[in-house]
């Protein structure tokens, strides 16, 4: 997969900034000891991130934003049947990995529930069904789920419940 050209150019523009940074924070005289270091390794981060697979991926899912879904991790439905769907608010990527803002459509907290996917494979987005394959991990609402290799599954899929945005 080709990285996008407008992902190239902010990740040398986030290559430059941390080298900037890590200049400013070796010379004392202009700055707090540890500031430029923190500074530079954000950007180096950054520029990670925009060079990342994740990244890719993260775009390639902008379209899914504000749809109803349901979760599935290794085809264990995320919320039992019968329970509301999720919104989707946000799709983004840090580092090597997807983060996913989720909030229920109706019933239960209004509170925002993360879906991290680390490391991920290729991810085939269709009209109705969004797959990504060959994770390291996932994580659900803060607890780090065991993924077992290698049985086909995918492991993560998003099901769209249907073409229409949330309401809200």
């Amino acid at each position: 997969m080709s990285i996008p050209t407008s992902l190239r150019i902010r990740a040398v523009v986030f290559v430059i900034l941390g080298a900037a940074g890590l200049a400013v924070g070796a010379w004392p005289a202009i700055s707090p000891p540890g500031l430029g270091v923190l500074v530079g390794w954000t950007f180096f981060l950054l520029a990670g991130t925009a060079l990342s697979s994740a990244s890719q991926a993260a775009l390639a899912l902008r379209g899914i934003v504000g749809k109803q879904v349901r979760v599935e991790i290794r085809g264990v439905p995320l919320p039992p049947p019968g329970e509301p769907p999720f919104e989707i608010v946000s799709v983004g990527a840090l580092g090597a990995g997807i983060r996913f803002h989720l909030r229920p459509v109706s019933g239960g907290p209004r509170r925002l529930l993360i879906l991290k996917v680390a490391q991920p494979g290729p991810a085939s987005v269709g009209e109705d069904r969004v797959e990504i394959r060959g994770a390291a991990y996932v994580s659900w609402a803060g607890t780090r789920l065991a993924l077992e290799p290698g049985d086909g599954t995918p492991s993560v899929a998003l099901i769209v419940m249907s073409g229409d945005r949330a309401p809200g």
